[in-house]
C-alpha cells in the first residue's frame, strides 16, 4: 500500500518570496511484517474450557490436552502487535481476564519500566489488578507447564498467595501499584520468576532503580529473605537453627514480625540499630531431651 506526502520547498529572490507547487513522493506505509526486537507473547484458555462448566473442565484435564495455548508475536509496539493477533486467529482479546504480566529481564535491563507497561496502563480496560513479575530469562517459558489441567498464569497468581508461608515471597505487586512506584522516584523490588522444564519457583527479587526505572540486578533467596526481618513486613515463614551441643535443626515458625529501624548520622558517617521482634511458636525440635523447653529456649 502507498500513501502520499507532502513535502513543501520554498524559494527566495531579491524582489518578493515565491513558493513552488508541492511536489508529492511517494512513501511506503509500513504493512504488518515488523522487524522489532522484542515479543509478545499471550496465553488463551481453550475455547472448550471457557464454555463449559467446572465439570467439563475437569474431563478436559485429565486428557493429554492443555487447556491453554500460547501465541506470540515479534515487534516494537505492545499494542500494534496485539492487533497483529487479530489477524491470525478469530478470537478475540479480552483485556479484562489479563491475570499477569511477566517481563525478560533483558528486556528491562534495556528499556524503561513504564515503557513496557505503558500501554497497559493506558487501557482502561486491562484491570489494575493484574501482577506484574520479572522473569530471569526468557519470560514465555514461565507461561509453560508439564502438568495436565493446569494453567500457568493462575499457577503464578498461586504461588503469589502463598505469601503468608514464607518470608522469601514479595508482596504482590499489581499494576496498579507499580506506577506508583515507578512515579514516587525510589527504587523499588519485583518478584523473580525463574522457570525450568515447565516447572517455575519464585526466587529472590528483581531491583528496578527509580532513577532509570531500569533493571539493576537480582537479590537472592538469603538476601530477599533478610530484607523481609529488616523491614518487618513479613506475615509468615520458618527459621531454621541448630543445637549448639548436639547440631540437631529446630524449626521456628513465624506468627507475627515487626522492626524498628533509626538512623545515626555523624559528620559524613550513617549508621542504623534495627530492632526486630517476632511471635511465633517452636514448630520442630529434633534435640531429644527429657526436659521441658522454657521460653527462653
Amino acid at each position: 500500500m502507498r500513501i502520499w506526502r507532502s513535502k513543501i520547498r520554498k524559494t527566495r529572490n531579491h524582489a518578493n518570496k515565491s513558493k513552488k507547487k508541492k511536489d508529492y513522493i511517494p512513501y511506503e506505509y509500513p504493512t504488518g511484517h515488523f522487524t522489532g526486537d522484542f515479543t509478545l507473547d499471550l496465553e488463551l484458555i481453550r475455547q472448550e474450557i471457557s464454555h463449559n462448566s467446572d465439570v467439563h473442565f475437569r474431563e478436559f484435564s485429565r486428557s493429554q490436552q492443555k487447556p491453554y495455548f500460547n501465541i506470540s508475536e515479534t515487534g516494537d509496539s505492545i499494542h500494534q502487535m496485539s492487533r497483529e493477533f487479530s489477524l491470525r486467529s478469530d478470537r478475540t482479546i479480552f483485556n479484562p481476564h489479563l491475570k499477569v504480566i511477566v517481563i525478560s529481564d533483558d528486556l528491562v535491563r534495556k528499556y524503561r519500566l513504564e515503557q513496557l507497561v505503558d500501554q497497559q496502563l493506558r487501557d482502561n480496560e486491562i484491570r489494575p489488578s493484574c501482577l506484574v513479575f520479572i522473569s530471569k530469562g526468557r519470560a514465555n517459558e514461565t507461561l509453560e507447564s508439564k502438568e495436565s489441567g493446569k494453567i500457568p498464569a493462575f499457577r503464578l497468581i498461586g504461588i503469589s498467595d502463598n505469601e503468608y508461608r514464607t518470608t522469601r515471597i514479595l508482596p504482590p505487586m499489581p499494576l496498579a501499584k507499580s506506577e506508583g512506584k515507578m512515579h514516587s522516584g525510589s527504587s523499588f523490588l519485583l518478584q523473580n520468576v525463574i522457570s525450568t522444564n515447565g516447572e517455575v519457583k519464585f526466587s529472590g527479587a528483581a531491583v528496578i532503580t527509580g532513577k532509570t526505572k531500569k533493571l539493576l540486578g537480582f537479590l537472592n533467596e538469603e538476601e530477599m529473605e533478610g530484607l523481609t526481618w529488616i523491614t518487618g513486613k513479613g506475615k509468615g515463614g520458618l527459621v531454621k537453627n541448630f543445637d549448639a551441643a548436639t547440631n540437631q535443626p529446630i524449626i521456628y515458625e513465624v506468627k507475627t514480625m515487626k522492626s524498628k529501624i533509626t538512623s545515626h548520622v555523624n559528620g559524613n558517617n550513617i549508621s542504623f540499630d534495627v530492632k526486630i521482634e517476632s511471635e511465633g511458636r517452636l514448630s520442630e525440635n529434633w534435640v531429644v531431651s527429657g526436659e521441658t523447653s522454657e521460653n527462653k529456649f
